[in-house]
């Protein structure tokens, strides 16, 4: 896969949280996970206005309703930088 990504330092509490990104599952590299929560579609609202109207590349995809507050969900594929989607877009050829 992407042979030249720099990576940080691996630790105990490193985890890859895997989505799905159109028809490919990629791998995030985080420093750590606090809670995994499972959140049904009909709990997620769409991101604010303030958070929609902004730059495309705005993070947030939605929040989510859980049981102790709320979730904020990210957009995986903004997260990424300009060469790592051309690399995704690549691989996909």
């Amino acid at each position: 896969m992407w042979r030249d990504i720099e990576v940080g330092e691996i630790t105990n509490e490193s985890r890859i949280i895997i989505v799905d990104i159109g028809q490919k599952k990629i791998g995030f590299l985080v420093d750590e996970v606090s809670q995994v929560a499972s959140i049904s579609e009909r709990d997620i609202e769409a991101p604010p206005e303030i958070a929609a109207g902004c730059d495309r590349k705005f993070i947030i995809a939605g929040i989510g309703k859980a049981d102790k507050g709320m979730v904020i969900l990210l957009a995986p594929y903004a997260v990424l930088s300009e060469d790592e989607k051309d690399k995704l877009k690549e691989m996909s050829a």
